[in-house]
């Protein structure tokens, strides 16, 4: 299918009215919940007294299936299914509004700078001797950014590279398993470091147990000191040993790694 997405920001402060403005009361809160194999769980954020909560967000392993959100008041409360057979990691949000508003802001204020030349030549015209460009000058530094306000600090997974300001991508379309590691090439503009996970396609069946589609066969963190191209080596799961173990089972499956970049690749052994 096809979504069309779009985004739309809030400003913070309140209207001007009779020389001055107010921050709205603004803080988001995090938590982060490890899901057990099986499990259908709900997890629940809470605002702090005199708030309400206004935006959830969520940031689930693979494999996981969100089940939607209930936005109450006060909490937010989101449901999640893990249908692996190993134990998956999630991370939830809520930004909260307080009832009152926050720190006061002065007016803006018109600043206009003005730069003359002159010469000591003959001149008849002086009327474009000078330039002037104004700009205005807001009081917007008395607030505290919108941080961690509680809870766990979420570890990032596939959504941006964390460390290093380099980015990598995928090199190759295919990966070698062997020895419970799985090992792939990645290109690299500079120095950089992130999280690289492959999972199955699709519903298979190895040795009798089903596996849903999803299932994360290998992970594990890599490090890139410079810029080029890297081979990084991430290590098998439980499941990802027993699907990859056999000869005849999985042949394709998708790399992800931190910075957005994902691949169907074939699976050597």
């Amino acid at each position: 299918g096809t979504a069309t997405f779009s985004i739309r920001c809030l400003t913070r402060q309140v209207s001007l009215v009779n020389g001055h403005t107010h921050d709205l009361a603004l803080k988001r809160i995090w938590t982060e919940q490890t899901i057990a194999p099986g499990e259908v769980a709900e997890v629940q954020l809470i605002c702090a007294d005199g708030s309400k909560g206004i935006v959830g967000g969520w940031d689930l392993d693979d494999g996981l299936v969100s089940l939607g959100n209930d936005p109450r008041p006060v909490t937010r409360a989101f449901k999640v299914y893990n249908p692996t057979d190993e134990p998956l990691k999630a991370r939830f949000s809520l930004l909260c509004l307080g009832d009152r508003t926050g720190g006061e802001h002065l007016a803006p204020k018109l600043i206009t700078n003005t730069a003359s030349i002159s010469t000591t030549s003959d001149e008849t015209e002086t009327g474009n001797n000078s330039s002037s460009v104004s700009f205005e000058a807001e009081d917007t530094d008395n607030h505290d950014p919108i941080g961690d306000g509680g809870g766990k600090t979420p570890v990032k997974n596939g959504t941006g590279n964390d460390r290093g300001n380099g980015k990598c991508v995928i090199a190759k379309k295919s990966v070698r398993f062997k020895r419970g590691k799985v090992t792939a090439k990645l290109k690299c503009n500079g120095p950089a470091r992130g999280l690289a996970r492959l999972a199955t396609t699709k519903k298979i069946k190895v040795g009798g147990k089903k596996y849903a589609k999803g299932t994360v066969l290998a992970r594990g963190s890599f490090v890139a000191k410079k810029a080029g191209t890297k081979t990084i080596t991430i290590g098998a799961t439980r499941a990802g040993k027993r699907i990859l173990g056999k000869k005849k089972g999985v042949r394709k499956g998708r790399l992800t790694i931190t910075g957005g970049s994902s691949k169907l690749v074939k699976i050597t052994r």
